[in-house]
Protein backbone atom coordinates (compact mmCIF):
# COMPACT_ATOMS: atom_id res chain seq x y z
CA UNK A 1 0.00 0.00 0.00
CA UNK A 2 1.31 3.61 -0.95
CA UNK A 3 2.12 5.67 2.03
CA UNK A 4 0.72 9.14 1.65
CA UNK A 5 2.13 12.22 3.43
CA UNK A 6 0.02 15.20 3.66
CA UNK A 7 1.27 18.67 4.80
CA UNK A 8 -0.20 21.98 5.95
CA UNK A 9 0.70 25.84 5.53
CA UNK A 10 2.23 28.64 4.87
CA UNK A 11 0.62 31.97 3.62
CA UNK A 12 2.13 33.81 0.70
CA UNK A 13 0.03 36.95 0.35
CA UNK A 14 -0.77 38.25 -3.28
CA UNK A 15 -2.66 40.93 -4.98
CA UNK A 16 -5.11 41.10 -7.85
CA UNK A 17 -7.64 39.11 -9.61
CA UNK A 18 -10.73 40.40 -8.25
CA UNK A 19 -13.28 38.70 -10.53
CA UNK A 20 -14.27 35.49 -9.11
CA UNK A 21 -17.07 32.84 -8.77
CA UNK A 22 -18.70 33.98 -5.15
CA UNK A 23 -16.37 31.49 -2.32
CA UNK A 24 -19.87 30.95 -0.80
CA UNK A 25 -20.76 29.03 -3.40
CA UNK A 26 -22.58 25.27 -2.27
CA UNK A 27 -21.99 22.99 -4.44
CA UNK A 28 -20.42 23.91 -7.54
CA UNK A 29 -18.54 21.61 -10.16
CA UNK A 30 -15.45 21.71 -11.27
CA UNK A 31 -13.49 19.34 -14.39
CA UNK A 32 -10.59 20.09 -16.29
CA UNK A 33 -9.82 20.58 -20.01
CA UNK A 34 -7.82 21.60 -22.37
CA UNK A 35 -5.05 22.55 -19.54
CA UNK A 36 -7.64 24.59 -17.60
CA UNK A 37 -9.94 24.14 -14.48
CA UNK A 38 -13.69 24.90 -15.47
CA UNK A 39 -16.59 25.65 -12.73
CA UNK A 40 -20.31 25.23 -13.69
CA UNK A 41 -23.47 25.55 -10.93
CA UNK A 42 -23.77 25.77 -7.27
CA UNK A 43 -26.17 28.25 -5.16
CA UNK A 44 -25.96 31.30 -2.92
CA UNK A 45 -28.40 29.41 -0.63
CA UNK A 46 -26.82 31.16 2.72
CA UNK A 47 -27.10 34.54 1.32
CA UNK A 48 -29.70 34.63 -1.20
CA UNK A 49 -32.55 31.72 -1.87
CA UNK A 50 -32.88 31.06 -5.30
CA UNK A 51 -30.10 32.36 -6.44
CA UNK A 52 -28.04 30.12 -9.00
CA UNK A 53 -24.51 30.36 -10.48
CA UNK A 54 -25.58 30.52 -14.63
CA UNK A 55 -22.15 31.46 -15.89
CA UNK A 56 -19.33 29.03 -16.89
CA UNK A 57 -16.29 30.13 -15.02
CA UNK A 58 -12.25 29.37 -15.98
CA UNK A 59 -9.37 29.12 -14.14
CA UNK A 60 -6.08 29.56 -15.32
CA UNK A 61 -3.32 27.69 -13.39
CA UNK A 62 -0.67 29.43 -15.05
CA UNK A 63 -1.32 32.91 -13.70
CA UNK A 64 -3.91 32.05 -11.07
CA UNK A 65 -7.04 33.78 -12.79
CA UNK A 66 -10.71 33.46 -13.06
CA UNK A 67 -11.99 34.34 -16.04
CA UNK A 68 -15.81 34.54 -17.15
CA UNK A 69 -16.65 32.51 -19.83
CA UNK A 70 -19.72 33.98 -22.41
CA UNK A 71 -23.04 34.92 -21.74
CA UNK A 72 -24.65 31.79 -20.58
CA UNK A 73 -27.61 34.29 -18.31
CA UNK A 74 -30.45 32.92 -20.49
CA UNK A 75 -29.88 29.13 -20.53
CA UNK A 76 -30.69 28.89 -17.19
CA UNK A 77 -27.74 26.69 -16.40
CA UNK A 78 -27.66 27.54 -12.97
CA UNK A 79 -28.49 24.25 -10.92
CA UNK A 80 -26.77 22.32 -8.02
CA UNK A 81 -26.23 18.87 -7.05
CA UNK A 82 -25.37 18.43 -10.35
CA UNK A 83 -22.56 16.88 -12.29
CA UNK A 84 -20.62 17.96 -15.29
CA UNK A 85 -17.76 15.98 -17.87
CA UNK A 86 -15.57 17.31 -20.37
CA UNK A 87 -14.97 15.84 -23.40
CA UNK A 88 -13.44 16.78 -26.62
CA UNK A 89 -14.27 20.87 -26.44
CA UNK A 90 -17.51 19.86 -24.92
CA UNK A 91 -18.78 20.42 -20.93
CA UNK A 92 -21.45 18.29 -20.20
CA UNK A 93 -24.18 19.55 -17.36
CA UNK A 94 -26.21 16.77 -16.06
CA UNK A 95 -29.42 16.81 -14.07
CA UNK A 96 -29.50 18.44 -10.30
CA UNK A 97 -32.28 20.84 -8.79
CA UNK A 98 -32.66 24.60 -9.44
CA UNK A 99 -35.44 27.07 -8.70
CA UNK A 100 -37.35 26.17 -11.28
CA UNK A 101 -36.79 22.23 -10.91
CA UNK A 102 -36.84 21.55 -7.67
CA UNK A 103 -37.63 17.69 -7.76
CA UNK A 104 -34.59 17.90 -10.66
CA UNK A 105 -33.36 18.41 -14.13
CA UNK A 106 -33.54 15.76 -17.19
CA UNK A 107 -31.30 15.77 -20.01
CA UNK A 108 -27.88 16.89 -20.92
CA UNK A 109 -27.28 20.30 -21.59
CA UNK A 110 -24.21 20.76 -23.68
CA UNK A 111 -21.54 23.69 -23.60
CA UNK A 112 -18.70 24.41 -26.13
CA UNK A 113 -16.36 26.14 -24.29
CA UNK A 114 -14.90 27.79 -27.32
CA UNK A 115 -18.04 29.10 -29.14
CA UNK A 116 -20.31 28.94 -26.02
CA UNK A 117 -22.78 27.38 -27.68
CA UNK A 118 -25.66 25.75 -25.37
CA UNK A 119 -27.34 22.75 -26.73
CA UNK A 120 -29.75 20.29 -24.80
CA UNK A 121 -30.33 16.63 -25.34
CA UNK A 122 -33.23 15.01 -24.32
CA UNK A 123 -33.77 11.31 -23.64
CA UNK A 124 -36.44 9.22 -22.23
CA UNK A 125 -33.47 7.39 -20.01
CA UNK A 126 -32.05 11.11 -18.85
CA UNK A 127 -35.00 11.67 -16.75
CA UNK A 128 -34.77 13.86 -13.55
CA UNK A 129 -32.27 13.49 -11.09
CA UNK A 130 -30.12 14.85 -8.46
CA UNK A 131 -27.07 13.73 -6.04
CA UNK A 132 -26.05 11.12 -8.93
CA UNK A 133 -22.64 10.80 -10.10
CA UNK A 134 -21.05 10.78 -13.30
CA UNK A 135 -17.71 9.74 -14.80
CA UNK A 136 -16.50 9.52 -18.61
CA UNK A 137 -13.94 7.11 -20.34
CA UNK A 138 -13.24 6.40 -23.90
CA UNK A 139 -16.01 9.36 -24.93
CA UNK A 140 -19.05 7.45 -23.16
CA UNK A 141 -20.26 9.25 -19.62
CA UNK A 142 -21.57 6.85 -16.91
CA UNK A 143 -24.42 8.18 -14.91
CA UNK A 144 -24.47 6.49 -11.57
CA UNK A 145 -28.13 6.57 -9.00
CA UNK A 146 -29.24 9.78 -7.67
CA UNK A 147 -32.24 10.64 -6.48
CA UNK A 148 -35.28 10.78 -8.67
CA UNK A 149 -38.65 12.18 -7.99
CA UNK A 150 -41.88 9.90 -7.03
CA UNK A 151 -45.54 10.82 -6.75
CA UNK A 152 -46.91 11.42 -3.19
CA UNK A 153 -43.10 12.04 -2.24
CA UNK A 154 -41.94 15.66 -0.85
CA UNK A 155 -38.69 14.77 -1.56
CA UNK A 156 -36.78 12.31 -4.24
CA UNK A 157 -35.78 8.86 -3.99
CA UNK A 158 -32.39 6.95 -4.72
CA UNK A 159 -33.09 5.13 -7.78
CA UNK A 160 -31.04 2.06 -9.13
CA UNK A 161 -30.79 3.19 -12.64
CA UNK A 162 -27.24 2.62 -14.53
CA UNK A 163 -27.08 5.27 -17.90
CA UNK A 164 -24.28 5.03 -20.44
CA UNK A 165 -24.31 8.09 -22.86
CA UNK A 166 -22.16 8.03 -25.89
CA UNK A 167 -20.92 11.66 -26.29
CA UNK A 168 -19.94 10.38 -29.67
CA UNK A 169 -23.64 9.24 -31.20
CA UNK A 170 -25.84 10.30 -28.81
CA UNK A 171 -27.15 6.64 -28.24
CA UNK A 172 -28.43 6.28 -24.56
CA UNK A 173 -28.59 2.87 -22.47
CA UNK A 174 -29.81 2.28 -19.09
CA UNK A 175 -29.07 -0.37 -17.45
CA UNK A 176 -30.04 -1.64 -13.39
CA UNK A 177 -27.74 -1.58 -10.74
CA UNK A 178 -27.42 -5.32 -9.44
CA UNK A 179 -27.40 -3.92 -5.87
CA UNK A 180 -29.79 -1.42 -5.58
CA UNK A 181 -30.76 1.84 -5.26
CA UNK A 182 -28.14 4.73 -4.24
CA UNK A 183 -28.17 8.48 -4.00
CA UNK A 184 -25.51 11.06 -2.36
CA UNK A 185 -22.20 8.69 -2.78
CA UNK A 186 -19.31 9.15 -5.36
CA UNK A 187 -17.36 7.47 -7.63
CA UNK A 188 -14.38 7.24 -9.91
CA UNK A 189 -13.12 5.51 -12.91
CA UNK A 190 -9.40 4.29 -12.56
CA UNK A 191 -7.33 3.72 -15.53
CA UNK A 192 -8.13 0.09 -15.93
CA UNK A 193 -12.10 1.07 -16.62
CA UNK A 194 -13.26 0.09 -13.17
CA UNK A 195 -15.97 2.63 -11.45
CA UNK A 196 -15.97 2.56 -7.87
CA UNK A 197 -18.95 3.39 -6.09
CA UNK A 198 -18.16 4.31 -2.38
CA UNK A 199 -20.67 6.43 0.17
CA UNK A 200 -23.96 7.36 0.07
CA UNK A 201 -27.72 5.65 0.49
CA UNK A 202 -29.95 3.47 -0.40
CA UNK A 203 -33.53 2.25 0.01
CA UNK A 204 -34.68 3.93 3.00
CA UNK A 205 -32.12 5.65 3.38
CA UNK A 206 -29.66 3.03 4.50
CA UNK A 207 -25.77 3.32 4.40
CA UNK A 208 -23.99 1.99 1.54
CA UNK A 209 -21.10 -0.07 3.75
CA UNK A 210 -19.27 -1.71 0.92
CA UNK A 211 -17.38 -0.16 -2.49
CA UNK A 212 -19.01 -1.23 -5.49
CA UNK A 213 -16.65 -1.77 -8.88
CA UNK A 214 -17.69 -1.71 -12.43
CA UNK A 215 -15.67 -2.88 -15.19
CA UNK A 216 -17.09 -1.35 -17.91
CA UNK A 217 -14.51 -3.66 -20.48
CA UNK A 218 -16.23 -6.96 -19.00
CA UNK A 219 -19.61 -5.35 -18.31
CA UNK A 220 -19.00 -7.08 -14.86
CA UNK A 221 -20.12 -6.00 -11.16
CA UNK A 222 -17.74 -6.51 -8.23
CA UNK A 223 -18.43 -6.03 -4.28
CA UNK A 224 -16.11 -5.11 -1.56
CA UNK A 225 -16.65 -4.37 2.23
CA UNK A 226 -15.46 -1.25 3.11
CA UNK A 227 -12.62 -1.65 5.55
CA UNK A 228 -14.26 2.10 6.70
CA UNK A 229 -17.21 2.65 7.70
CA UNK A 230 -18.03 5.63 5.61
CA UNK A 231 -21.12 6.42 6.58
CA UNK A 232 -21.51 9.96 4.54
CA UNK A 233 -23.50 11.86 1.78
CA UNK A 234 -22.27 13.83 -0.62
CA UNK A 235 -18.34 12.87 -0.89
CA UNK A 236 -16.07 13.67 -3.62
CA UNK A 237 -13.57 11.67 -4.92
CA UNK A 238 -10.70 11.81 -8.08
CA UNK A 239 -8.15 9.15 -9.29
CA UNK A 240 -4.86 10.15 -9.74
CA UNK A 241 -3.66 7.34 -12.12
CA UNK A 242 0.02 8.25 -11.77
CA UNK A 243 0.06 7.39 -8.18
CA UNK A 244 -2.72 4.65 -8.61
CA UNK A 245 -4.75 5.89 -5.97
CA UNK A 246 -8.02 7.72 -5.45
CA UNK A 247 -8.76 10.97 -2.74
CA UNK A 248 -12.04 10.95 -0.85
CA UNK A 249 -12.77 14.52 0.67
CA UNK A 250 -15.74 16.70 1.76
CA UNK A 251 -19.61 15.40 2.14
CA UNK A 252 -21.55 15.41 5.87
CA UNK A 253 -22.22 12.78 8.04
CA UNK A 254 -26.42 13.12 8.27
CA UNK A 255 -27.22 16.80 7.74
CA UNK A 256 -25.72 18.95 9.96
CA UNK A 257 -21.98 16.87 10.74
CA UNK A 258 -19.05 18.07 8.42
CA UNK A 259 -16.68 15.59 7.70
CA UNK A 260 -13.09 16.69 7.89
CA UNK A 261 -10.82 13.85 7.02
CA UNK A 262 -9.01 12.53 4.10
CA UNK A 263 -8.89 9.19 2.74
CA UNK A 264 -7.30 7.31 0.28
CA UNK A 265 -8.08 4.62 -1.92
CA UNK A 266 -5.65 2.51 -3.17
CA UNK A 267 -6.54 0.88 -6.07
CA UNK A 268 -4.28 -1.67 -6.57
CA UNK A 269 -4.61 -2.93 -3.06
CA UNK A 270 -8.49 -2.14 -3.53
CA UNK A 271 -7.38 -0.84 0.71
CA UNK A 272 -9.07 2.44 1.87
CA UNK A 273 -7.85 4.29 4.37
CA UNK A 274 -7.88 7.68 6.73
CA UNK A 275 -5.28 10.06 6.51
CA UNK A 276 -4.60 11.00 10.46
CA UNK A 277 -1.92 13.19 10.57
CA UNK A 278 -4.13 16.68 11.73
CA UNK A 279 -4.50 17.91 8.58
CA UNK A 280 -7.95 18.58 7.75
CA UNK A 281 -10.37 19.54 4.75
CA UNK A 282 -13.95 21.03 5.70
CA UNK A 283 -15.56 22.00 2.66
CA UNK A 284 -18.81 19.30 2.44
CA UNK A 285 -20.45 20.63 -0.43
CA UNK A 286 -17.19 21.10 -2.70
CA UNK A 287 -16.44 20.60 -6.20
CA UNK A 288 -13.73 18.81 -7.36
CA UNK A 289 -11.38 17.40 -10.18
CA UNK A 290 -8.10 16.82 -11.43
CA UNK A 291 -5.53 18.47 -13.37
CA UNK A 292 -1.74 17.76 -13.77
CA UNK A 293 -1.93 15.52 -10.92
CA UNK A 294 -3.24 18.17 -8.83
CA UNK A 295 -6.75 18.15 -7.33
CA UNK A 296 -8.33 21.71 -6.89
CA UNK A 297 -11.89 22.03 -4.94
CA UNK A 298 -13.77 24.95 -4.57
CA UNK A 299 -16.57 25.65 -2.99
CA UNK A 300 -18.57 25.14 0.90
CA UNK A 301 -17.45 28.50 1.92
CA UNK A 302 -13.90 28.34 1.85
CA UNK A 303 -11.62 30.86 0.76
CA UNK A 304 -10.85 30.12 -2.76
CA UNK A 305 -10.03 27.44 -4.77
CA UNK A 306 -7.80 24.93 -3.56
CA UNK A 307 -5.35 22.77 -4.00
CA UNK A 308 -4.21 19.27 -3.60
CA UNK A 309 -0.70 18.12 -5.10
CA UNK A 310 1.26 15.54 -5.74
CA UNK A 311 4.04 17.07 -7.83
CA UNK A 312 7.53 16.90 -6.81
CA UNK A 313 7.34 20.67 -7.82
CA UNK A 314 4.63 22.32 -7.77
CA UNK A 315 2.77 22.79 -11.05
CA UNK A 316 1.62 26.61 -10.29
CA UNK A 317 5.26 28.53 -11.04
CA UNK A 318 7.10 25.91 -9.77
CA UNK A 319 6.92 27.83 -6.44
CA UNK A 320 7.44 25.33 -3.66
CA UNK A 321 8.88 21.82 -3.38
CA UNK A 322 6.94 18.94 -2.14
CA UNK A 323 7.19 19.23 1.57
CA UNK A 324 5.00 22.45 1.21
CA UNK A 325 1.54 24.01 1.38
CA UNK A 326 0.83 27.28 0.50
CA UNK A 327 -1.46 30.06 0.18
CA UNK A 328 -1.23 31.94 -2.92
CA UNK A 329 -3.76 34.98 -4.03
CA UNK A 330 -6.36 32.80 -1.84
CA UNK A 331 -5.04 29.74 -3.26
CA UNK A 332 -4.70 26.88 -0.55
CA UNK A 333 -1.73 24.39 -1.82
CA UNK A 334 -1.55 21.14 0.13
CA UNK A 335 1.34 18.78 -1.42
CA UNK A 336 0.50 15.18 -1.30
CA UNK A 337 3.60 13.14 -2.03
CA UNK A 338 4.04 9.55 -2.06
CA UNK A 339 7.03 7.20 -1.12
CA UNK A 340 9.52 8.61 1.74
CA UNK A 341 8.45 10.58 4.85
CA UNK A 342 10.22 14.05 4.59
CA UNK A 343 13.26 14.85 6.34
CA UNK A 344 14.90 18.38 7.49
CA UNK A 345 17.52 19.64 4.88
CA UNK A 346 20.83 20.16 6.53
CA UNK A 347 20.65 23.67 6.51
CA UNK A 348 17.14 23.85 9.18
CA UNK A 349 18.77 20.58 11.08
CA UNK A 350 22.04 23.38 12.21
CA UNK A 351 19.86 25.97 12.73
CA UNK A 352 18.12 23.86 15.15
CA UNK A 353 21.80 22.42 16.75
CA UNK A 354 22.62 25.88 17.43
CA UNK A 355 19.49 26.75 19.09
CA UNK A 356 18.80 26.70 21.96
CA UNK A 357 15.48 24.50 21.70
CA UNK A 358 14.20 20.80 22.23
CA UNK A 359 15.71 19.51 18.85
CA UNK A 360 13.22 16.55 18.35
CA UNK A 361 10.06 18.88 19.21
CA UNK A 362 10.81 21.39 16.68
CA UNK A 363 11.91 19.37 14.16
CA UNK A 364 8.38 17.56 14.67
CA UNK A 365 6.25 20.53 14.24
CA UNK A 366 8.67 22.10 11.20
CA UNK A 367 7.92 18.41 9.48
CA UNK A 368 4.60 17.55 10.38
CA UNK A 369 3.22 21.77 8.95
CA UNK A 370 5.94 21.76 6.06
CA UNK A 371 8.55 24.10 7.27
CA UNK A 372 11.51 21.38 7.24
CA UNK A 373 13.13 22.87 3.98
CA UNK A 374 15.04 25.83 2.69
CA UNK A 375 12.64 27.06 1.04
CA UNK A 376 9.68 26.88 3.28
CA UNK A 377 12.03 27.49 6.90
CA UNK A 378 13.16 31.07 5.74
CA UNK A 379 9.42 31.98 5.51
CA UNK A 380 9.35 30.95 9.38
CA UNK A 381 8.41 34.19 11.16
CA UNK A 382 6.91 34.75 14.70
CA UNK A 383 3.06 34.79 13.24
CA UNK A 384 3.53 31.60 12.18
CA UNK A 385 5.34 30.37 15.26
CA UNK A 386 2.68 31.74 17.53
CA UNK A 387 0.40 29.67 15.52
CA UNK A 388 2.72 26.82 15.14
CA UNK A 389 2.38 26.86 18.65
CA UNK A 390 6.08 27.16 19.33
CA UNK A 391 7.11 29.39 22.31
CA UNK A 392 7.94 32.84 21.75
CA UNK A 393 11.17 32.85 23.01
CA UNK A 394 12.60 29.10 21.41
CA UNK A 395 11.07 31.11 17.92
CA UNK A 396 12.79 34.57 18.19
CA UNK A 397 15.90 32.20 19.02
CA UNK A 398 15.24 30.33 15.38
CA UNK A 399 15.16 33.18 13.89
CA UNK A 400 18.38 34.46 15.18
CA UNK A 401 20.79 31.78 14.45
CA UNK A 402 18.60 30.89 11.21
CA UNK A 403 20.83 33.90 9.60
CA UNK A 404 23.67 32.35 10.96
CA UNK A 405 23.44 29.44 8.56
CA UNK A 406 21.88 31.03 5.66
CA UNK A 407 23.30 33.40 3.82
CA UNK A 408 22.14 36.82 5.69
CA UNK A 409 22.02 38.55 2.24
CA UNK A 410 19.62 35.71 0.63
CA UNK A 411 15.79 37.22 0.92
CA UNK A 412 14.73 34.05 1.17
CA UNK A 413 12.58 33.11 -1.33
CA UNK A 414 12.66 36.29 -2.83
CA UNK A 415 13.15 35.45 -7.12
CA UNK A 416 10.83 33.09 -6.30
CA UNK A 417 8.07 35.39 -5.07
CA UNK A 418 8.70 37.49 -7.44
CA UNK A 419 6.48 35.53 -9.83
CA UNK A 420 3.81 36.98 -8.32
Amino acid sequence: MSEVTIKKIVEIPNEGNNEHPDFKTISPKLCSGNGYIYLQGGSLRKIQTGQFIENLWQFDISNLVWRKLGDLENFKLGREYHTITFDNEIIYVIGGTNKNNPDGISGIDKINVNTFEVTHFDSPSLSKRSFHTSVIKNSKIYIIGGLVPIEGKTKGVPCDSFIIYDTKTDDVKIQKLPFGSIAQHTSFIDDNGLIYIIGGKGDNNVSNKNIYIYDIYKSKWDTIPSPINLDLLNLQSVFVESKKVAVLVGGRLGAYKRNSSIYILDTKTKSLYKKDNGIEFIAPDCGICLLKDSIFAFGSFDKNISVLSFDELFSINSLVSSSTRVIVNGVSCVSVEVGEKPKLDEKVQKTLEISKCDYDEISKILLENGFNTDDTFCLLDQPICEELKIDPVVSAELISKRSDIYDENNKFGEDALKNF
